[in-house]
């Protein structure tokens, strides 16, 4: 449950998704707590790459070697939901010795940009 949480601040932070007023201090062990500004912007493209150019099942790696920082971004699903396309991610990060990953849903907001989307009711 621990590295869910990680995981999901961690693509908060590097997916430049508003989160003013928020506490983050959960986020101190987490391996986005190590990466540079380099490795933060390689994680964005890579990001943005599997959500809007790769099929279903792909799994794209990243990797900065100044740092040493990589991880692995998979492509789980695309679905429609909230009037968008939406897509289900497994991230996989290790940087400054640290590790962490997690599953994510993002849809496609109106701007092009991709969000968090809202929890499913059970």
């Amino acid at each position: 449950m621990n590295r869910i949480f990680l995981s999901v601040g961690y693509l908060l932070l590097v997916m430049a998704v508003p989160i003013s007023a928020q506490n983050l201090s959960f986020l101190t062990g987490a391996p986005v707590a190590n990466l540079s500004d380099a490795d933060q912007e390689i994680l964005r493209e890579t990001v943005r790459d599997a959500l809007d150019n790769q099929p279903d099942g792909t799994t794209v790696e990243w990797l900065n070697p100044d740092t040493g920082s990589t991880g692995t971004i998979e492509v789980l699903d695309t679905h429609e939901d909230f009037g968008t396309t939406c897509r289900s991610v497994r991230t996989f990060t290790r940087a400054g010795g640290r590790e962490g990953g997690g599953v994510h849903r993002l849809c496609k907001a109106e701007d092009d940009s991709w969000r968090f989307a809202p929890r499913r009711r059970q």
